[in-house]
């Protein structure tokens, strides 16, 4: 008896258990299903969806990719920028559809009208145009190397095509530099501005060709193609691109200030004296000029050579461009800097030595 009433309680246990079981399984399987049918609606919703139709603000955003950007860096950005509204929507998208490995670098023009899907694929494609940003007061070495570091070029194939190879027989304005094979000359014709070019096909040449086309056009537009106030082109450009890199300002009173009066030490026979024109020669950027260095013999050193060195020490910007042939009327033969980059200025040396003791210490750029 006491063997068949164990078992019977046994099996009396384990048929509710079993059961119990059975519902846990029912309910998972029902929870999971209902997952899958929850997310699979959201997902769907959300990239035919825009961030628009949920905010009802529709807005420009610039998008960057930068080179080495991984899809699921995109996608965070992406939804940190309200563009999108799930990243993990955003990778599953681009996974199954065979986009993940199509990402391109460079900046897009989107909007919060945008569905998911529109914007993958807008990132997915190559932009048949890109856009190249070169700054004011760049040397040609740099802009070389500029493009070379944003993947436009390879290194050199910018200055061997502008100091070598290229034709730049239809722009009239430098053929004597071309011809005389003074191509170093060249420096300060390629005018400083956001390029957006067609990346397909783009050659050093065509890049130099836009640069120089655009540098004729801002000329024309300031009258300076067959020089002004006496002063020739090439001289305005000289001269432009030292006020571009003396300027703290780089443009205004500061820069047209800067113009008055190098051009009043030019009239007086006075050296420059630009320190600008020294760092060009010797390629230094930064730090202080050594005794040695400002003493250096080169035809770029204006403290001892007279006049403007033979060409550009840069690729000045419109706003230098002008100051150069609108210099102030001025007495002032100095200026200097201090350390917090005001300019200080002075009639003649006494009171110049007397502004690198009071703002300097001494010592000035």
């Amino acid at each position: 008896m006491r063997k068949s009433q164990f078992q019977s309680s046994k099996m009396s246990h384990s048929a509710p258990e079993k059961k119990q079981w059975w519902k846990l399984f029912v309910w998972g399987v029902v929870c999971i299903g209902g997952y899958f049918l929850y997310d699979g609606s959201m997902y769907k919703s959300a990239i035919d969806t825009s961030i628009l139709d949920e905010t009802g603000e529709n807005k420009a955003v610039e998008f960057v990719i930068s080179l080495g950007d991984t899809p699921s860096q995109v996608a965070d950005q992406l939804e940190d920028q309200q563009m999108i509204s799930s990243s993990r929507y955003f990778l599953r998208y681009i996974t199954e559809n065979n986009l993940d490995a199509n990402l391109y670098s460079g900046k897009y023009e989107l909007n919060t009208a945008m569905s998911l899907s529109q914007i993958a694929h807008i990132l997915t494609t190559k932009p048949e145009f890109m856009k190249i940003l070169i700054p004011e007061g760049l040397t040609l070495s740099e802009i070389d190397a500029r493009l070379a570091q944003k993947g436009v070029f390879e290194e050199g194939d910018f200055l061997q095509c502008v100091l070598k190879t290229c034709n730049f027989s239809d722009f009239d304005f430098i053929a004597n530099f071309t011809v005389l094979s003074k191509r170093e000359y060249l420096e300060g014709y390629f005018f400083p501005a956001t390029y957006k070019v067609k990346e397909e096909g783009l050659t050093p040449q065509i890049f130099a060709n836009k640069m120089l086309q655009a540098f004729e056009s801002r000329a024309q537009k300031l009258d300076i193609m067959e020089g002004k106030n006496g002063k020739s082109l090439h001289e305005i450009v000289v001269m432009a691109s030292i006020i571009e890199k003396e300027s703290s300002s780089h443009s205004g009173e500061e820069s047209n200030m800067i113009s008055g009066i190098l051009w009043n030490r030019i009239e007086k026979s006075i050296p420059l004296g630009a320190d600008a024109t020294i760092r060009y020669a010797l390629q230094k950027d930064s730090s202080a000029l050594t005794r040695s260095e400002l003493s250096e013999d080169n035809e770029f050193n204006t403290r001892i050579y007279k006049g403007l060195p033979p060409h550009a020490i840069a690729n000045p910007g419109e706003a230098s461009l002008k100051a150069a042939v609108n210099p102030s009327d001025t007495e002032y033969l100095f200026y200097l800097h201090d350390k917090s980059k005001k300019i200080h200025y002075a009639i003649t040396n006494n009171q110049h030595e007397k502004n690198k003791n009071v703002f300097c210490g001494g010592s000035c750029e």
